[in-house]
């Protein structure tokens, strides 16, 4: 009994200090610094036709426009027509992150936004667009957190369905794919389990065809489940094979973003 109660006690410190690790990672190490760009800047008397010129000369949409030194409103290349720009006469608190914002609270106000502006100390001096989000620190990020989902995942299939007896609702063949991918992780001296070395559609699977255990993803049929998925391998694949990640795969990782606390906490 007691090396039970023991086993259990090391069991949870690990997932406790493993949760402490992935938060670090996660909210810590990756932050808006490391990928926003500088913000180009003018005078806010300068004139129309120098501030389009200066746009269209450097190749950039957006420029932000200083009063007293600081940057406090931005003009705007016309997206629709490509000719001309907007000017606006100040910054929308909302369109600010500051320098040291987690890259998930970045994401979820890139989806609200097309581009950001970035504080620092000495005020707003950068920009941040949907395209910084294909860099490696967003994409290091992502390993991360589709990381966790799958240990989540491994750690759900062996609780719902104990025994091994998740292997009867698998077919032969992934089943083989899974026995083939073991061995050859064993070879290399990895001690792991079979349901570790099953595809991340394959759990997903397991996981989503219960009522009450898609409930815990958020999703409300079989059919969102499905989509939840393709969207979810579609990125994993993206990101192992250096993909664009932003055309293709941009709701699943807006909505990693907005469940980055939420996901966390399936380590526990």
């Amino acid at each position: 009994m007691t090396r039970g109660l023991d086993n259990n006690y090391f069991a949870q410190a690990r997932r406790r200090t493993l949760r402490h690790r992935m938060e670090r990672l996660l909210k810590e190490s990756f932050t808006v610094l490391d990928i926003g760009e500088p913000l180009p800047s003018l005078d806010w008397t300068t004139d129309d036709a120098t501030i389009e010129d200066f746009m269209k000369s450097h190749g950039i949409k957006v420029v932000g426009l200083r009063r007293e030194g600081f940057v406090s409103a931005y003009a705007q290349m016309d997206e629709a027509g490509g000719v001309g720009f907007e000017r606006h006469e100040e910054i929308p608190i909302d369109m600010v992150l500051t320098s040291h914002a987690p890259i998930g609270d970045a994401i979820i106000r890139l989806n609200e936004h097309p581009f950001c502006f970035v504080s620092t100390i000495g005020g707003i001096e950068g920009i941040l667009t949907k395209a910084d989000v294909s860099k490696p620190p967003v994409r290091m990020w992502l390993f991360g957190m589709v990381t966790i989902i799958e240990i989540y995942l491994s750690r759900l299939i062996s609780i719902h369905f104990p025994g091994d007896s998740w292997k009867e609702h698998i077919s032969e063949g992934r089943l083989e794919k899974a026995r083939a991918l073991k061995k050859e992780r064993e070879r290399r001296g990895e001690e792991v389990a079979l349901i570790d070395c099953l595809q991340v559609a394959d759990k997903a699977g397991l996981i989503l065809k219960d009522k009450e255990l898609r409930k815990d993803f958020d999703v409300n049929s079989k059919r969102e489940a499905r989509e939840l998925i393709k969207h979810f391998e579609s990125l994993r694949n993206n990101l192992a094979h250096a993909q664009d990640i932003v055309a293709y795969n941009w709701p699943a990782i807006y909505r990693m973003a907005l469940r980055v606390d939420r996901i966390l906490s399936r380590l526990i």
